[in-house]
């Protein structure tokens, strides 16, 4: 079985573009310069030329998919930042221990870092509430609860479409704010 890729196929310059293109954000022109050291305006064209080959084409798509995150690996982020660790790591003055944080595989949790004048690294964590609500959601928990009206047998069809109107208002007004 042949398990070579459109990556591996492609020249080693080739395959420096696609690395390139990739780490500075899809700029066809940065990423041609730093393969080729070329001026702008030869990078510019080229990059975009480049760009047209299916077979770099190909192997950016490829390394696109691969690196994708697929349903169960999204929830399972959501859930580890849902969890909030973030107190098993509070040192006393208030900073979060960022080397401890990274050792333990809880990456995820963090939002940003920064550092002040000192040099401590503070450490901001995702919201666990935000990343609750995302996962309720995903479960169907904030889903609108069916209700069985009885007794009104007498209702005419244009209060009837009238009711079912407003139902759906509000059902819609409630997702919004869930």
């Amino acid at each position: 079985m042949n398990t070579a890729t459109s990556y591996d196929s492609l020249s080693p310059r080739h395959r420096a573009f696609v690395d390139a293109y990739l780490d500075r954000g899809f700029n066809a022109t940065e990423a041609y310069r730093s393969v080729y050291g070329c001026k702008t305006e030869t990078a510019k064209a080229n990059g975009h030329r480049l760009l047209t080959n299916a077979d770099v084409r190909a192997a950016v798509t490829e390394r696109l998919d691969a690196a994708a995150m697929d349903a169960t690996e999204t929830l399972a982020r959501l859930s580890r930042v849902a969890r909030n660790v973030g107190s098993d790591y509070l040192r006393a003055d208030g900073t979060y221990d960022l080397d401890r944080l990274l050792s333990d595989g809880q990456a995820d949790a963090i939002r940003c870092v920064k550092f002040d004048a000192q040099g401590r690294a503070l450490v901001e964590l995702h919201d666990a509430q935000a990343a609750l609500r995302t996962l309720a959601r995903v479960h169907g928990l904030f889903a609108p609860k069916k209700v069985e009206v009885t007794g009104m047998t007498d209702v005419s069809p244009e209060r009837l479409a009238d009711l079912r109107a407003k139902m759906k208002e509000r059902a819609v007004r409630l997702a919004d704010e869930g």
